[in-house]
């Protein structure tokens, strides 16, 4: 019986005194449910890894030791808080214990006893993997932490993870005197909208007791890429998971449904037992008659062959066109944390990360090889965004050696060679966006050494003046941002976690509406606008890089996975060049930086701006506002005399 299996594995029966028998709950919307029908067991954890933990603090990433499925999203890592919580997604920890279903940030986490403990004043906390594939288990221990309020009460308790089944089991060998009267037990999905609640502020949580978490049976299935490319004529190819994770063997079916270009699979049928993961490969055959940039999505299914309702899918979508263009070793050294900018003839990065410290590094390279090195920026700065306006590069802010924030508004003349010191924010600001729209500097959001920021400031370059624009919907501190359709697409950032959400701001009316965020998480991605689309280019999840690439089109307000990067990068920019989006250096894995760049032809539009006005030099000539547009056509897009004020008037994206 596979309810009980984990749980009969680990010992006898013993129900939650103060719970009426067979006592449970749920199942909430994924389908999970909980029993206190689970035999106490106590699993001695103390040989394993020991975590030295203050108070109020969340630590880790460390690795589960197994891919784990939780609320439909496959871990391999996990943190650990003080306050009794097993979490998945990075957050802060608080020792405010909020009944479930809990608010952003508080969301993806297995609250074993959400309490104000305090590790850091004593007690030990353990993890611990047991057993041998497919029936590995994670065992996290809070072997006599002290709670907060003192008087020597201690809490020991263990959450007991199975790679099987999917199943959580929580036992308590002593929760204390306080027997939950002040915690919150149960779950929160990431989305933060699911949750399975236990217990909230009920003192009933007797010694020795426990109980099962017990997660729906289903099968994963899963692609190491959903998106590629290959020329017409020609095939892609895609390499397949399947787990089952059913509790029973299963003969699992896999199929094609939806596409319009010949597919197949091999093997179409896998026989599972439980716990194993089987392997197959679709492969795409691209018409020879496909347009350039032709798309074909694909879904692939696999169900069980006895019980079609348990299944899943995945989406694959395949491009006529190049794949992604690798240049080895193209940067003469490797970068990361670095700001990408480019003015339609060469790629600029400038900053790096160069252990201990950070360093004003600043090149300029193109796809022909050249690689030219520029004057440093002096004194160093952390820069992770800027952009191109009248020729000059710009970057908003920064950090410097010693962790200070700046309101420098870093400007290099590409005409002159050299760096101009006149120009301020409104505010010391650090992890800024910058993007270019009408002729004007956008800078959006941030952080200024407390709080991410809402702000967004417009530069006028005719006046060098700043102005207030309204604020972002939502806090976020290094967005991603670019200009597409005449409007400004601000997408995740940070606010204490990641802010797994979208919005656009409309010039014209003045208004920021929310948008629909990208279907993955993808912070410390790059992102790049060609042709009217936004592009989101890797990123990371807990140090591991991410090859996604997704594009988002707001006349319909969708996202497209595309093309994947040949290899996973975070901690970096892109820019356009030669019609290619173009992203460069960033780290592979967390503080391994690379020194090559990736670039993929879509035949992006590039309009350069070759204006080499100096900033200051063109108040309010035409004399329509007090703002000043910045020259002399009412439509404030310079000399372009389409009248639709609608010129990006970048330099070269």
């Amino acid at each position: 019986m596979r309810t009980l299996r984990m749980a009969i594995v680990l010992g006898a029966l013993l129900a939650w005194a103060g719970l009426a028998a067979a006592a449970g709950g749920g199942p909430d919307v994924f389908g999970y449910t909980w029993t206190n029908l689970a035999p106490y067991h106590w699993l001695d954890a103390s040989n394993g890894t020991q975590l030295l933990l203050q108070d109020d603090v969340l630590a880790g990433p460390f690795d589960i030791g197994f891919p784990f499925d939780f609320y439909g999203t496959t871990y391999e890592k996990f943190y650990v808080g003080s306050n009794g919580r097993i979490v998945f997604v990075q957050q802060p920890e608080t020792f405010h214990t909020p009944c479930i279903p809990s608010e952003a940030p508080y969301v993806g986490y297995i609250a074993l006893y959400w309490d104000d403990l305090d590790p850091g004043s004593g007690g030990l906390i353990y993890t611990k993997v047991i057993g041998d594939e497919p029936n590995r288990y994670l065992i996290v221990e809070y072997n006599a932490v002290p709670l907060w309020s003192g008087a020597g009460d201690t809490l020991t308790a263990e959450a007991v993870l199975s790679e099987q089944t999917g199943d959580i089991l929580l036992q308590y060998q002593n929760p204390s005197t306080e027997a939950g009267l002040n915690a919150t037990v149960g779950l929160m999905s990431h989305d933060g909208v699911d949750g399975l609640p236990v217990l909230c502020r009920q003192g009933i949580i007797p010694v020795a007791s426990s109980l099962l978490i017990q997660h729906p049976g289903f099968l994963s299935l899963t692609a190491a890429d959903r998106a590629a490319a290959a020329p017409a004529g020609q095939t892609a190819s895609y390499a397949l998971a399947a787990r089952n994770v059913t509790g029973v063997t299963t003969p699992v079916v896999l199929s094609l449904e939806g596409n319009a270009w010949s597919a197949t699979i091999s093997p179409d049928s896998l026989n599972l037992e439980p716990g194993e993961t089987g392997l197959a490969q679709v492969t795409v055959t691209v018409p020879a008659a496909a347009a350039w940039w032709e798309r074909d999505p694909l879904t692939v299914r696999a169900s069980d062959e006895n019980d079609p309702t348990i299944a899943a899918t995945v989406v694959l979508v395949t491009t006529a066109g190049p794949d992604w263009q690798v240049y080895s070793d193209l940067l003469p050294e490797p970068f990361q944390d670095q700001a990408v900018v480019g003015d339609g003839e060469w790629i600029y990065l400038l900053s790096n990360y160069e252990a201990p410290g950070i360093s004003g590094t600043f090149i300029r390279f193109n796809l022909d090889g050249q690689v030219e090195s520029l004057p440093d920026l002096a004194p160093a700065h952390t820069v992770t965004d800027g952009a191109c306006l009248w020729h000059k590069l710009v970057f908003p802010g920064g950090l410097d050696a010693d962790g200070q924030i700046t309101d420098a508004l870093f400007t290099f003349d590409i005409a002159a060679g050299e760096w101009l010191a006149d120009y301020q924010l409104p505010v010391p600001t650090a992890q800024a966006a910058a993007v270019v729209l009408n002729e004007k500097l956008y800078v959006i959001g941030g952080f200024d050494g407390e709080h991410a920021l809402d702000d967004v400031y417009v530069f006028y370059p005719g006046s060098a003046s700043w102005h207030r624009r309204p604020s972002l919907l939502e806090r976020r501190a290094q967005p991603n941002a670019g200009v597409v359709d005449g409007r400004i697409v601000v997408v995740g950032g940070y606010d204490g976690a990641y802010r797994d959400s979208a919005e656009m701001y409309d010039p014209q009316t003045g208004q920021w509406t929310m948008i629909t965020p990208p279907p993955l998480e993808m912070p410390d991605s790059a992102d790049c606008t060609c042709n009217g689309k936004l592009y989101l280019l890797g990123g990371q999840n807990d140090g591991a890089a991410l090859d996604f690439v997704y594009e988002y089109d707001p006349a319909l307000d969708t996202w497209t996975p595309v093309s994947s990067l040949q290899t996973g990068r975070f901690a970096t920019e892109a820019d356009l060049l030669a019609g290619r989006i173009v992203t460069a250096g960033g780290m592979k894995e967390l503080f391994v930086p690379t020194a090559d760049a990736e670039a993929l032809d879509l035949q992006c539009a590039t309009e350069v701006d070759d204006r080499t006005d100096d900033f200051g030099d063109r108040p309010d000539l035409d004399g329509d506002d007090d703002e000043g547009d910045d020259d002399t056509s009412p439509d404030g897009d310079g000399d372009h005399g389409d009248d639709d004020d609608n010129d990006e008037g970048c330099c070269g994206c």
